[in-house]
Formats: C-alpha cells, structure tokens, sequence
C-alpha cells in the first residue's frame, strides 16, 4: 500500500493565473553561477564563508546569496514581541525582511495562505530578490528555527529553488559572526517575473477533507497527517491562538 505525508497546512481554496516559465532556463543559470552553497540546511560557518565569497555590488547582475529573515512570534507573545522589531534589533548585514503577516491571501479569513503567484512576484521585486539569487532564510536570535521552514516552503512551492535554511541565527551570534541593527538600507526594486505555482506541494482543504473521510476504506490510499504546532497546541492543552487552525 503506498502511503503519503501529508503536512496540516492546506489552502482551502487556490485561483492562479498561468504564466510561461522554463524551469530549465533557471537551472543553467544556476549551474553558471557561483553557487556555493550545497545542502539546504546550511550552518553559520558556511554562510559566513559564502558570503564573503559573494561580494554585493550594484553593478553586477551575477546571482547573488541573500540572507532573509523570516522572523515572527505568535500574536499571543507575552512579550509583545513582532518579527520586524527582531529584525531592526539584530540581523545578518544586509539581510532582508519576509513579512509572513503581510505576503499572504489577504481575501482568506484564514492565517497566512499562499498569496497569489502576482502578489509573491511583486514583494520578492520589492526585497531586490531576483530569480536566480540564492536565497538562505533564517529566523530570530530567541527562537533559532521557527517560522525559517515556513517561508523557505513558500519560496519553493513558487518555483524559487536557490532556497536553504540557517541552522541557526542563535548559532550566528553565540559563535560571534557579524550582525548589524537599525533601519536597513534601502535596497533596489528589481523585476521578479511570475512564477507558476507548484501544485504538487500543496494540498487543497476539500482533497485534506476527502482523505480524512476516506482513511482506512478499502482502496483508499493511506495517509499519515503531520501537525507543526507545539504539543500543547495539539492536544488542546494550551489555548489557540490563531483562529482556524483546530484540527
């Protein structure tokens, strides 16, 4: 019996429009560059190493390794802590800010959904992220890894595969690699073209609910449901806090 992974992350409802995209294309330009990054789980020594590699200039138009932070607390945070004030307080120079909060499906009364592939084209074009950049996300001092995963999936499932995770920011600054803080530099808007969305890495909430229902009738293909959320959260032991998202 073949059996799939299904993560509890589901849009419950998706209209993209088609526009042309050459996956190959994007892979030679990759293979051309000066990629220096390998595996997608990269540690703070080898991003530290590829970046000085890696000199940003204005002039050149060679793919380049941006560091993005993903940094967000829930909306519960005792501290009344929020992703930007993280990332103003302490960041990789030259970093850039994903707003999990603001590239998202504004129409959906749910949390964070998948934005349309024209809104993700427009805010990677505001971050200066271009196609071919690779891309290394990383998330807050206090968490380590946390919502990193999150962004760097939405990267992927838009067809952005230069894309690794730091393992992690705490780790950058106990072993005392560069940071800086304050309102950063403003960075040049560049066209990001829209992408297709890759459908295969999503699953939509009227096929989530058709699986459920299906589980354990004869013919239907065995599914395993995984949650992301703390154990407290799942077993209903903790409040939750973001509506929605009660399985």
């Amino acid at each position: 019996m073949r059996t799939s992974i299904v993560l509890t992350l589901v849009r419950p409802s998706l209209s993209i429009s088609r526009h042309g995209r050459c996956p190959h294309a994007y892979s030679q330009i990759r293979n051309q560059s000066a990629y220096t990054l390998e595996s997608y789980l990269v540690t703070p020594a080898q991003l530290s190493s590829s970046l000085k590699k890696n000199v940003y200039s204005r002039l050149s138009t060679a793919p380049r390794i941006v560091p993005l932070c993903a940094a967000w607390f829930m909306p519960n945070d005792p501290d009344h802590r929020t992703g930007y004030k993280t990332f103003l307080e302490k960041r990789i120079p030259k970093a850039r800010f994903f707003d999990l909060d603001k590239v998202k499906d504004e129409k959906s009364p749910y949390p964070h959904m998948l934005p349309s592939p024209e809104v993700f084209a427009k805010e990677m074009g505001k971050l200066g992220i271009r196609r071919d950049d690779s891309v290394v996300v990383y998330d807050t001092v206090e968490l380590g890894i946390f919502s990193a995963p999150r962004v760097a999936w939405t990267l992927k499932v838009f067809g952005h595969h230069a894309v690794h995770i730091l393992n992690n920011f705490k780790l950058w600054v106990e072993q005392g690699f560069p940071t800086e803080k304050g309102v950063p530099e403003s960075v040049e808007e560049v066209y990001y073209p829209v992408p297709e969305l890759e459908e295969n890495k999503v699953v939509l909430f009227d096929e989530m609910r058709e699986r459920v229902l299906e589980r354990g009738k004869d013919g239907a293909e065995e599914v395993i449901v995984l949650d992301a959320r703390s154990k407290g959260r799942f077993d209903g032991s903790e409040p939750e806090p973001r509506p929605g998202m009660i399985f």
